[in-house]
């Protein structure tokens, strides 16, 4: 198995005035939370990297993922904090056109289920992923979506499919743009008050999965290096 990198390497951590941070510290937690999880030093996700990873003193330093969501905290070698990026979902490399992460279910999800991952908005465990619903923002708008790819038991980890096609659906129509219904876990093909869309469909049980930047709504960074970092 191998996996992503955080982005092009090696990767350079630079203060807010762009100047890089010399021995900067990197934390890596799981999602949501202060568990710590692993990085690596190559590809074969074989070897850990230190939990922090120390910068050289060019602010460079490199980390391969697991697929699933990370939490990053950027510190300074004398532990000020610089930056925190949660929920950040790493691209597969594994093949294909699909991008799958590991994740934990918050609730019992059925195979085919519009899902969100949790910031602990609405009394739910941050970190862990819920069935969307349009009718509140918290599990809608702002957050990492994806697609159960088979059921998952409340508590169990599952395979989620953030990118690419999330087949095995039903009662779509192709070529129609569809949503985050009010119906948890749902889709619609009717724009809801609370509109965050997710894809089009390629037939009634397929559909490509494009979801609409939480904003316009405070969008999801996929690349949090180049957005967060450099900004």
């Amino acid at each position: 198995m191998s996996g992503p990198a955080i982005t092009a390497l090696p990767v350079q951590v630079l203060d807010d005035s762009g100047d890089p941070v010399a021995g900067a510290k990197i934390f890596a937690y799981s999602a949501g939370t202060t568990n710590a999880l692993d990085t690596y030093t190559t590809s074969a996700l074989s070897s850990a990297n230190a939990n922090p990873i120390v910068a050289d003193s060019a602010g460079r330093f490199v980390a391969y993922l697991k697929s699933q969501a990370y939490k990053f905290v950027y510190k300074t070698s004398g532990d000020v904090t610089i930056r925190t990026v949660d929920n950040y979902i790493p691209n597969s490399i594994s093949g294909g056109t699909n991008t799958d992460i590991t994740g934990t279910a918050g609730e019992t999800i059925a195979s085919g289920k519009c899902i969100y991952l949790s910031d602990g908005s609405g009394s739910k465990t941050g970190g862990r992923w819920y069935l969307a619903d349009a009718d509140l923002a918290y599990s809608s708008l702002k957050l990492v979506l994806g697609f159960s790819t088979a059921a998952i038991a409340t508590g169990a980890a599952g395979t989620i499919r953030t990118g690419g096609v999330a087949s095995g659906l039903s009662g779509l129509t192709a070529g129609t743009r569809y949503y985050v219904s009010a119906t948890a876990g749902a889709l619609t093909g009717t724009a809801p008050t609370l509109k965050r869309s997710v894809g089009w469909a390629m037939s009634v049980t397929t559909l490509m999965i494009s979801f609409m930047p939480a904003d316009l709504a405070g969008a999801v960074v996929l690349d949090h290096i180049a957005v967060e970092v450099f900004s």
